[in-house]
This record gives structure tokens, sequence and C-alpha cells, in this order.
């Protein structure tokens, strides 16, 4: 079966934006062994996590609230959890404790300084293995201050396939912080006491977690556009399908254009998922090809190097991700593991 350009576009149909469609979005590829790492890559679930804390008001209640904007990267080893680790970023700005004065006052420099520290970062230096669960350790930064902590989390549940045959582990995790040992003060009246032994704002917040990770089953996933290449690929073969993309993606005014980087990475995951890694491989370099200034198709064309077994170029591929978004986790995380600082 053959196609031409013109039929080409008329398979891709209307594209449809993944909602995870980054570097981040795990396959089951990653389960197999593929990269030759001893630890699997999974990926903070964000919407099935959460970011809580609780700081006490005047001696009398208490405040709660939570940051609604994160991610991260576990590279998880079962069969030895002190050989896994993670890293967490936080938007500070996604603070929310329900009242939107108060909420203005935390990012302002006042408290949190959003705007001048935009992030909040948490990377294990060592994982031990406790009775129920695990103990991270690593540097916290926040507000431009660095500190090491130990986190205690207990297993949520095992390793686990949902009912959209994705792999999932849980754990659930506390720690308490000072405030002003990171500098987050406010006003000279929310550190004082207003009664004797009775602070305005506790310096001690209680962080209470729960850390869903996941590894995504992406044939559930909805990709048409990168469904429609793949069969394209299959009548004519990935070089010729590839041209074509090419040429139609020069419009940068085109959907091709404007989202190649979803339709090729959509592809490329589900090749990568049936163990197709030297045609996934062959996806997104031409999606970095068109979009080289994307982080997370860097990373993903290092993911792709490492199932093909091309260690250097799969390192030098999570540097180039790097060198654009030093924020990157799983770029991070995989250079971690490959430069065997884990």
């Amino acid at each position: 079966m053959r196609y031409s350009s013109s039929a080409l576009v008329l398979l891709c149909g209307t594209l449809l934006f993944m909602p995870n469609a980054r570097a981040q979005s795990a396959t089951f590829a990653s389960l197999s062994g593929a990269t030759g790492l001893a630890v699997q890559r999974f990926d903070i679930d964000t919407p099935h996590s959460s970011m809580e804390f609780t700081v006490g008001f005047m001696g009398l209640s208490k405040v709660r609230g939570a940051f609604s904007d994160f991610g991260g990267t576990l590279m998880l080893d079962p069969a030895d959890p002190s050989r896994s680790s993670i890293t967490v970023v936080i938007s500070t700005a996604s603070i929310n404790t329900n009242v939107a004065f108060r909420d203005k006052d935390l990012k302002s420099p006042n408290f949190f300084d959003a705007e001048k520290y935009p992030r909040i970062i948490f990377t294990s230096s060592g994982v031990e293995r406790r009775p129920g669960g695990l103990l991270l350790r690593g540097p916290l930064t926040m507000h431009g201050v660095t500190r090491e902590v130990a986190i205690p989390v207990t297993e949520l549940h095992p390793l686990s396939k949902d009912a959209w045959g994705n792999q999932r582990i849980g754990w659930v995790g506390s720690l308490k912080l000072s405030r002003k040992e990171y500098g987050i003060l406010g006003t000279a009246f929310w550190n004082s006491e207003y009664d004797p032994g009775r602070m305005s704002v506790s310096d001690e917040v209680q962080i209470d977690l729960t850390l869903e990770a996941e590894v995504s089953n992406v044939d559930r996933w909805g990709t048409p556009k990168g469904d429609s290449l793949r069969t394209a690929a299959e009548g004519q073969g990935v070089a010729k399908t590839l041209q074509q993309f090419r040429d139609a993606a020069r419009d940068t005014a085109s959907v091709y254009g404007k989202s190649s980087a979803e339709m090729l990475n959509g592809a490329a995951l589900k090749l990568l998922h049936h163990r197709k890694y030297a045609d996934g491989l062959e996806f997104l370099r031409v999606a970095a090809e068109l979009n080289p200034e994307r982080a997370w198709i860097q990373a993903a064309v290092g993911e792709a190097w490492l199932m093909n077994h091309k260690r250097p170029e799969a390192t030098a591929s999570f540097r180039r991700a790097i060198a654009i978004d030093s924020l990157n986790t799983a770029a991070r995380e995989y250079l971690r593991h490959l430069e065997g600082k884990p």
C-alpha cells in the first residue's frame, strides 16, 4: 500500500493534543528493561498526588493550603529501593489557601516572593529502606535557601495496574519545616508574640505529601495523528513517511508545523511501547530536528537512544535537554543514573 504526500495529510486528520505530551510520558517499554538500567522511570501523577501544608494561626486555629502545580520523575528499583531516586519541582505561584488576598500576600516578597523564586525543588541524595516504607534524604531548595531534609514515606499501595493498564505505585509522607530557616517571614506582625507564647503565625509548618507515580499504557491514549503516521510508515516505510512529514511541516503556519512535536511523539510512544525501538527513535529524532528548542523532545530522544543500546548518544541528548531546561526532571534523573550519581 502506497501513500502520496497529500494522502498523508488526509490520513492525519484533526490533531488531538495529548494531556501528557512531554518527555515525562513513560511507556511500558521502560518497564521491559529496554533501557539497560536497573531502575525504571515513573512520572509523578500530579492529578492524583498532593503537596499540602498546615501552619498554626495565633495559637488558636490552623491555616491549610496546598500547591497545585508540580511534577517530577521517580527512578525506581523495586528490588533495591536504595538505588532509587526522585526529583520533584513545584511552582511556587501555585500556592492556594482558598483565600485570594492571603494567597496574593503569600506570593509577594513578604513571604515566598514567587516572581523571584518561582520553583521549589527537592532532589533525593539517598533512599533508605525503613519498616513499612522508605526515608528520602536530600536538599530542598525554597526561597533561594537550600537545606538538607529527611522525608519518611510509607507505602500507600504496591506496584499495581489500574483499570486502564497503567502501572502505579504510591506513598504518603510528612515532615516539619521552619519557615524562618527558609527566610519565608512575612511582615513583623506575623512574627510577633501577640500574647506570651502565642505566635501570630507558627514558625513550624507541617508538610503532608501523597506521591502517586505511574508508567502510562499509551495504547489507551487517543492519538489519531500519531496512529495515522504509524499506519503510513507500515505501508510505505519509515524514511518516506518522515520525509513527507518534513515537507508538510515546512509550512510553520500549518497544523504540521505548529504541532509536529506532539504528532511525532504520539507515533513514537506507541512504537516504543511495542518494542519497535529503532522506528520510535527515528520519529523522535525528526521531532527534535523540527523542534530543537523543546527540552522534553530532547529527553525523549535520549530515552529512545537508551532503548537502542546507545548510551553515549543518550547522554548527549539528555545534556541537550538540560541545556534548554535545567529543570527537566526526566533528563536530570536519567543523567544521574547514567553517570553513576543517583
